[in-house]
């Protein structure tokens, strides 16, 4: 994505930090481009950078440098820092909550909504920015209340602003390792060791299949995805992919009923 870039990433195409970089970038919606630092365009933003932040690597080359906005220059970062400078901070303002929502696609999103809306703290936690499968490029026709179409990148963008609205908090790139029983409530444990206290949590990963979430509760909410369980399932509530959603629930809990 090169046409009239409003973000700048400076490093070696194929560094795996530039690439995450990059995906984080791609996943904002924001135009960007990617210049290696030799080259006429990236050596301009490295020469005004400073350059005892510009310490080479290990392999000799300077580390990346994204410019997210003019005088918004990121200095050797990780992927949480230029989520954060795009908008987004390192933490909810509140890790316990009344509902947790694993997934910030449309249907995490919605769901936020819904219950910020009503008055419930909610925090909603993905691996990635939001937008879940939605190719931000694509425009989408047949989502409710829009007869004209809207573009995924924009759809998303509303969303985003309607649960800040809310009072939504956000904790981005944090994957989601584990779902305790906890008193009263759930616990998530996180990929940096973080948790999140919930009284409820709901699953909305959409329809791209990811790693199973290992829930050590009884009682299963399964999106698409099949959801590992260390106790016998009471209740299955599908939400997310719609009709293959309820499938995989009704599977998961028919393959339960069976091995009773």
């Amino acid at each position: 994505m090169t046409a009239d870039p409003s973000l700048v990433v400076v490093g070696r195409p194929g560094d795996p930090r530039v690439r995450a970089l990059a995906a984080v970038a791609d996943r904002s919606g924001r135009p960007y481009v990617v210049h290696a630092p030799d080259s006429a365009a990236g050596a301009a933003v490295m020469a005004g950078a400073d350059p005892v932040a510009l310490a080479a690597g290990a392999d000799g080359d300077p580390q990346p440098v994204v410019v997210v906005t003019e005088g918004v220059v990121l200095l050797d970062p990780i992927e949480l820092d230029l989520v954060e400078a795009l908008g987004f901070p390192r933490a909810p303002a509140h890790t316990e909550c009344e509902i947790a929502i694993v997934g910030a696609g449309p249907a995490g999103l919605a769901a936020a909504i819904g219950v910020a809306s009503a008055g419930r703290r909610t925090v909603v936690v993905d691996p990635q920015l939001p937008g879940g499968s939605l190719d931000r490029s694509a425009r989408v026709g047949d989502y409710l209340g829009f007869p004209e179409g809207i573009t995924a990148a924009e759809l998303i963008d509303r969303a985003v602003a309607q649960a800040r609205a809310a009072g939504v908090g956000f904790l981005l790139t944090e994957r989601v390792e584990e779902i305790l029983d906890h008193g009263d409530g759930r616990l998530l444990v996180l990929t940096s060791g973080a948790t999140v206290r919930a009284r409820a949590v709901v699953l909305a990963t959409g329809r791209r299949p990811r790693p199973s979430v290992e829930l050590s509760l009884p009682g299963v909410l399964a999106a698409e995805h099949p959801v590992s369980t260390t106790a016998d399932p009471a209740v299955a509530v599908a939400v997310g992919a719609g009709a293959a959603a309820a499938r995989r629930a009704l599977d998961y809990l028919t393959a339960a009923v069976s091995t009773d």
